[in-house]
């Protein structure tokens, strides 16, 4: 016999501190679980509405613990944004079948096969020509990258790119070109630029028809990295562009975990078509795809649209109010930002609650990094956790924060913000804070807009990725550390550090650092 057990949505927000072994408020339907599992499956059942929609992933992993499986059914109050962060959690994160997997599986080969037909049969033999030249003033272009499984640091990206066009070029109208455009539309809505922004479904026929009034395609957005379907895209939008003549930026990309010898040659070829090419690294200016290429070094564009966000325009009022709940009674402690991210990356998998979402070396350190920073800091310490990606698609960071708040004792002051955050709002809340640690390439790049000197941990093996090259960029290499090598006692020095400059801060009434302009 099933036992149906009804979740008040006003014990959502205290699923996640639950997690941590204390049930505190939700002791007594823990206890409830558990004898009823005596008789035979347990399920809680959550209507959800705007108060619990956000706290999806701390009740599935407490009823999980408990030993109960859920059904989460939405409720006409969730608007449209909420409703789609619903549909992602149901889609990506509840269990599917073995033919659901395997279906999942089948469509993602047949539309990566699809691609690469699209990009084949587009290929011209022969030694590349250079670019087309680039015209003075370009009123319309066509946007490629890593669109679809985006948050708000890619939205950043699109921001400062676009940004840059419209004062070096005069642009004036984008097409962006996403593998979600839905998705993708919500963050160009909480975007503050002066150019008219549509959004479309990458398909290269797309591309093609978009180049039609466009004056420029531009790679603006996500770096060149092995994914043989988006290397395909860009490869068949490339060929496309140079069929008509028309000039192919590529505008201060990454350059990244490129090793396979397929997709090394697609991503040179598309680097050879390019009229202008722009990195946002030495490392990535060295990688052999841009060898012997005429390629610039800028920073991220990212930077670019932050520096534009003094006022912060884009703040939802709730964004607003979460962020007062978060520090509601930290007057007087140092505020520590946390940012992590899931370190496996395969999202076909991720309803399987049993696999580790963050390396467990990683989360032990952390773990007793937080512990023995807060016991030796003459403040209060709290630890503010903000996504920057909330949605399962793209690896939520809310289930890494899940995952820290499981082994982390509840005796730390641990919050996190259970929410989709704006581009805004994270800076908002950012600006509030002592320090922050992070995990996520984009939250070390917001947190050093605002003058938080953030400490980086870089997911990638040694000797790292993205985030190890951003800090050597700023001229900070020891404020970063892979997952696989950094130690407690390397966090804690770096820590003691922000918190020193957080307190000369006080004694002057300045703050440590200006945001960068």
């Amino acid at each position: 016999m099933t036992t149906i057990i009804d979740f008040d949505t006003t014990w959502a927000v205290e699923a996640f501190d639950a997690l941590s072994g204390e049930a505190g408020p939700l002791a007594p339907l823990i206890e409830q679980t558990r004898t009823a599992k005596e008789s035979g499956g347990v399920v809680w059942r959550l209507s959800v509405d705007r108060r619990s929609v956000h706290c999806l992933e701390g009740i599935h992993r407490l009823a999980a613990l408990s030993g109960a499986k859920v059904d989460f059914v939405a409720t006409d109050a969730l608007d449209a944004q909420e409703r789609a962060f619903f549909d992602d959690y149901i889609a990506y994160r509840l269990p599917i079948t073995p033919a659901g997997r395997r279906a999942r599986k089948a469509a993602e080969w047949f539309e990566a096969g699809r691609e690469a037909f699209d990009a084949l049969i587009r290929l011209r033999p022969g030694k590349i020509a250079p670019g087309a030249k680039i015209p003075d003033h370009i009123d319309t272009a066509v946007i490629i990258g890593v669109y679809g499984g985006d948050h708000i640091g890619d939205a950043a990206i699109l921001g400062g790119a676009i940004l840059d066009l419209h004062h070096r070029c005069g642009l004036r109208r984008a097409t962006v070109m996403s593998a979600r455009p839905e998705h993708t539309r919500r963050l160009v809505a909480g975007l503050s630029v002066p150019v008219e922004i549509e959004v479309e479904r990458y398909r290269v026929q797309a591309v093609e028809r978009r180049l039609k009034d466009a004056q420029a395609l531009v790679l603006g957005g996500g770096p060149l990295f092995a994914s043989p379907r988006i290397l395909a895209r860009h490869l068949a939008s490339a060929e496309a562009a140079r069929r008509r003549g028309i000039p192919f930026l590529i505008e201060r990309i990454g350059v990244l975990a490129l090793e396979d010898k397929l997709c090394v040659w697609a991503a040179r070829r598309v680097a050879m078509m390019a009229s202008r090419i722009s990195v946002r690294s030495e490392g990535s200016a060295r990688h052999r795809v841009m060898a012997g290429l005429n390629v610039e070094i800028a920073p991220d564009p990212a930077f670019d649209y932050l520096a534009s966000r003094t006022d912060l325009d884009r703040l939802p009022a709730a964004d607003a109010a979460a962020i007062d709940d978060l520090l509601a009674g930290t007057d007087g402690a140092l505020t520590v930002g946390l940012n992590l991210r899931p370190t496996h990356d395969d999202w076909l998998n991720l309803s399987d609650l049993d696999h580790p979402p963050v390396g467990p070396r990683l989360l032990d350190v952390l773990s007793r990094t937080l512990v023995a920073f807060a016991e030796v800091s003459a403040r209060p310490v709290t630890y503010v956790f903000f996504p920057m990606n909330a949605i399962q698609l793209g690896m939520s960071d809310i289930t890494a924060a899940c995952a820290l708040r499981r082994i982390l004792p509840a005796t730390v002051d641990l919050r996190v913000w259970q929410g989709d955050p704006s581009l805004d709002g994270v800076l908002h809340l950012l600006r509030r804070l002592d320090a922050v640690v992070a995990m996520r390439f984009h939250a070390a790049i917001f947190a050093e807009s605002q003058g938080k000197l953030p400490i980086g941990i870089d997911y990638f093996p040694p000797p790292g990725g993205k985030i190890t090259q951003l800090f050597a960029e700023l001229g900070r290499p020891q404020d970063a550390s892979t997952a696989a090598a950094f130690s407690s006692e390397w966090l804690v020095d770096r820590l003691q550090a922000r918190a020193h400059g957080s307190a000369q801060a006080v004694k002057t009434g300045r703050p440590p650092r200006q945001p960068i302009k």
